[in-house]
């Protein structure tokens, strides 16, 4: 397990170094606790004979809470169907068992509105000796109503913890929180089978960018092209101090010979800026990063990178 991931010294939650069961790592991160309905009144705004005012229920709404703190999570509508922690992650005990999966890292935003577990699959990908792919399955429970139920590959750069979106796209799965959701998981245990296709995708995209040149100049020329200052930008400083820092990032990077000014090394570098530079909170990187809520972003800037090598080989 790496040790220099970013966000290894802040997130809420457990790392583990041998791959604990399920239990076993919900128990150590604190994770082991229930959640329960509550309703949700409203203040009717009209007194009683005694002065008081009146209270209704709120209708077709009732409030998730944390047996263990009594935390309001968020309100959810009548539908949505709750799914305790353990029971939750229980569909990955089987592939724990026949080391398909190793348990992680178990962990938690806000107060535990969404439960997360990051469980490593055998299959890495090599760039270098000193540049590792590590792929990972993220599983998110959302008790506030904001997300479904999440299944996700997620490949971690080994040297830093930064998601690189490489053939990703199809390696999702959401799950709404209906009555059927406990039976739904089950289907899961089929996602592990697509898998040899993904990592031979991601193999041929590195391979591809590491083949692409990319010269500090051009890589200036790219960064404008990224991200441009439009004519009556409000924050002209503020997008060079973004190209300022990918470009550091890029010259960084360039310590190994085997990455030295490809767009491999470039991609990386805007990848680092995009989960460790946007936000002051830092929970807040972690949680963009690892949720995907930047994935399309990231997609978009390797089909750019792609299109701007392809055009710089035309015009020699």
């Amino acid at each position: 397990m790496s040790k220099t991931y970013f966000w290894k010294s802040y997130f809420k939650g457990a790392s583990f170094d041998n791959s604990p069961s399920i239990e076993e790592a919900l128990d150590l991160a604190g994770l082991n606790w229930k959640i329960k309905y509550v309703p949700l009144i409203w203040e009717c705004g009209v007194c009683s004979e005694d002065g008081s005012y009146l209270y209704d229920d709120v209708p077709k709404r009732r409030g998730i809470v944390r047996e263990d703190t009594n935390e309001m999570l968020g309100t959810v509508g009548k539908i949505f169907t709750t799914v305790n922690n353990v029971n939750a992650f229980r569909f990955l005990h089987s592939f724990v068992e026949e080391g398909t999966l190793e348990i992680q890292y178990a962990g938690y935003f806000g107060e535990g509105q969404k439960v997360w577990v990051l469980a490593k699959v055998p299959q890495s990908v090599l760039v270098t000796d000193n540049d590792t792919i590590n792929n990972y399955f993220l599983i998110t429970n959302a008790h506030d109503g904001t997300q479904s139920f999440t299944v996700r590959l997620t490949p971690i750069r080994e040297k830093n913890g930064t998601i690189v979106e490489l053939g990703t796209a199809a390696m999702e799965w959401r799950l709404r929180h209906t009555r059927s959701l406990p039976d739904r998981m089950a289907d899961l245990h089929t996602i592990l089978s697509s898998l040899p296709v993904v990592i031979d995708t991601q193999k041929h995209i590195i391979q591809e960018l590491l083949k692409i040149k990319i010269s500090k100049s051009k890589a200036l020329e790219l960064l404008e092209e990224l991200f441009p200052i439009p004519l009556l930008s409000k924050r002209p400083l503020t997008i060079k101090n973004k190209r300022d820092t990918i470009y550091s990032l890029f010259c960084s990077d360039n310590e190994e010979y085997a990455v030295q000014g490809t767009a491999w090394a470039f991609y990386c570098a805007v990848i680092e800026y995009i989960d460790t530079g946007r936000s002051k909170k830092l929970e807040n990187n972690l949680k963009n990063a690892l949720t995907g809520t930047k994935k399309e972003l990231k997609f978009d800037i390797l089909e750019k990178i792609m299109t701007f090598a392809a055009q710089q080989q035309l015009v020699r």
